[in-house]
């Protein structure tokens, strides 16, 4: 039939074209520059709540959003729970920015854990923390990349936490 080889053509340009269009994209790896901040809000039986706000490079002539994330949470090098990104994060092309957000973990596996960590951060007004895992990016309809990461910082605690 006359028509399938105008689809099949159709295809292949289709192809060739996504093909070309696709290896001349080339994504350049984000940047975080610097953590500027890192507060425990919660530390419960119910979960962690970390409020981030860190200064991130994306020197792509693109957006990229951050589409899913999984960590592995420590807590002074014990581990107390899996946690994702809580928050919309968007990395406007080609700048250099401060961006906010927040990072909650799940039900706390462990609540005999949540006793000592307390006391320190009571005693000591901070936590080391860690996350392990992997941050999830994507542009376009095309483009997703998975980034796997392991960051360690000592935790500024929260008034609110430590008084109530």
């Amino acid at each position: 039939m006359k028509g399938d080889g105008v689809l099949k053509r159709s295809s292949l340009w289709l192809a060739l074209f996504s093909l070309i269009f696709l290896s001349s994209c080339q994504v350049e790896e984000i940047e975080l520059i610097e953590i500027e901040k890192l507060k425990l809000q919660q530390f419960s039986a119910d979960g962690i709540v970390i409020d981030v706000t860190a200064k991130i490079s994306n020197p792509n002539s693109f957006t990229i959003s951050v589409s899913d994330s999984d960590f592995d949470v420590y807590v002074n090098d014990r581990f107390i729970s899996k946690a994702k990104i809580d928050s919309n994060v968007k990395l406007k092309r080609k700048t250099t920015a401060s961006h906010s957000f927040t990072i909650k973990s799940d039900k706390l596996k462990s609540q005999n854990e949540i006793l000592p960590i307390l006391l320190q951060a009571a005693l000591t007004g901070k936590v080391k923390g860690k996350v392990k895992g992997y941050v999830k990016g994507k542009t376009f309809l095309f483009f997703s990349r998975k980034v796997d990461f392991e960051l360690e910082e000592d935790l500024e605690i929260s008034n609110s936490l430590l008084n109530g």
